[in-house]
């Protein structure tokens, strides 16, 4: 078994940052549904954001409608992925209608919803190979995330008894016998591949259809096979100039893309071992440290652990690595301060049939004291060290407003490593 990092990139531009409401989820929906990620073309998150906006405003909800009512295919589907995501649509969507819509859209004969006396499916004008694998990648999607709503979602019984999940591999399917490979695809196939580590041995009559479909997992072997690839690139990169890609202060875990990403130190250390920053906070903090090399121009790091030598002179300074957690960033925070510098931070799969997936949230608009309020807030939830509160307090804040003030929860050491219930109930737990 191999590690892999999938990579998902946040370019949010900060000037149409919140521009219409959950226009967010509808950038990344057609992000996810309407591109191939193999494709060196793609658009830049800003041109889509700027695409996404001038639908919006050149196609507004009324004219929409009226599309749909002339069975206009781009209006169709624009119609549909605004509706998913819930974006300048007046109420709620009808799931049904919007899922008949794309089943309409995909003209394909094997859905039996959209086929009609004769065997012939309803006509709809403008209608493109590209829009038909649109379709089906939204259709892919849409029972992909319909089957972690139901109540036992994820788990084998559910696969077992609703044909959800199936359908949404069906359609994966699909968009791959058609060399269309949007990241729905890989996230299926990744989603999937993980059962053969939770239930081994398993093979009942919807997994043998699953594992059969042999487009969909070629396309997910080749994904695979490429990120390996890139990663061993990387890897022979980074080693042989660490500390340009790599942030100099301590515990920061923050990395950059490309050489250019990082600002040097300016003092008079050797090229070689010239440490980097992802920011000022960094440089500062770890100049405490790098001091003694900087203004003597050694290359190597004098200060270390202290092993009773007398000549060593204590001093009543302390370095510290660490970085506030319990913070709020302001706006200004949020965004980066050098627009354009690649940088990513790597988080840990928290499935724990995943042991060696690896997720890389990289992005070139975002601050790196985000990415790290990110990585923090991650592991909190992935090790469960959040404290479970009423979705309604009594001085009535909302059920958002209260999952915002969620606050971790101090445990033991040995509770953190793993306890049975039963023992973790006893223990105390301080908010």
């Amino acid at each position: 078994m191999t590690k892999v990092i999938h990579e998902v990139i946040f370019d949010i531009p900060p000037e149409y940052y919140g521009a219409y409401p959950n226009l967010d989820d509808l950038v990344i929906l057609k992000e996810e549904l309407t591109y191939d990620h193999r494709s060196r073309s793609n658009p830049s998150c800003r041109r889509l954001y700027q695409e996404t906006i001038r639908w919006i405003e050149d196609y507004p909800y009324e004219r929409l409608k009226r599309g749909v009512d002339l069975k206009d295919a781009p209006l169709m589907l624009e119609y549909c992925l605004r509706q998913l995501a819930q974006c300048e649509v007046p109420s709620r969507p009808d799931y049904q209608k919007v899922l008949e819509m794309l089943e309409s859209l995909t003209g394909n004969r094997s859905m039996s919803s959209i086929v009609r006396a004769g065997g012939k499916v309803p006509h709809i004008n403008k209608n493109t190979p590209l829009i038909r694998r649109c379709a089906h990648a939204a259709c892919a999607w849409m029972f992909f995330s319909s089957h972690f709503k139901l109540p036992t979602g994820g788990s084998m019984h559910a696969i077992e008894t609703n044909p959800l999940m199936h359908n949404a591999a069906f359609n994966a399917n699909l968009c791959a016998r058609d060399d269309w490979q949007p990241r729905i695809v890989i996230r299926i196939a990744n989603w999937l591949s993980s059962l053969r580590y939770r239930y081994p041995g398993t093979r009942n009559r919807v997994t043998r259809t699953i594992w059969d479909m042999k487009h969909l997992w070629s396309a997910y072997e080749d994904y695979t096979k490429r990120r390996i690839a890139a990663q061993i690139k990387e890897y022979y990169e980074v080693n042989t100039a660490k500390n340009v890609y790599i942030c100099g202060a301590d515990n920061c875990d923050v990395q950059a893309v490309h050489k250019n990403a990082f600002r040097a130190c300016s003092g008079n250390c050797p090229p070689e071992t010239k440490p980097h920053y992802c920011s000022k906070l960094c440089q500062q903090k770890h100049w405490f440290v790098h001091r003694y090399v900087c203004k003597k121009g050694i290359p190597a790091d004098p200060v270390g652990v202290d092993d009773g030598d007398p000549d060593w002179v204590d001093t009543n300074e302390h370095y510290n690595t660490a970085y506030p957690e319990d913070v709020v960033l302001s706006a200004s925070q949020v965004w980066s301060s050098r627009p354009g510098a690649d940088i990513c931070i790597d988080v840990q799969n928290p499935s724990p049939y995943r042991p060696l997936d690896m997720f890389r949230i990289r992005t070139r608009t975002l601050s790196p004291a985000f990415l790290r309020y990110f990585r923090l807030h991650w592991d909190l939830q992935a090790n469960n060290l959040y404290a479970d509160i009423d979705d309604v307090t009594s001085n009535g804040d909302s059920e958002r407003e209260v999952r915002t003030k969620r606050t971790p929860i101090v445990r033991p050491r040995a509770a953190r490593v793993g306890q049975t219930k039963a023992r973790m109930d006893r223990m105390r737990m301080y908010y």
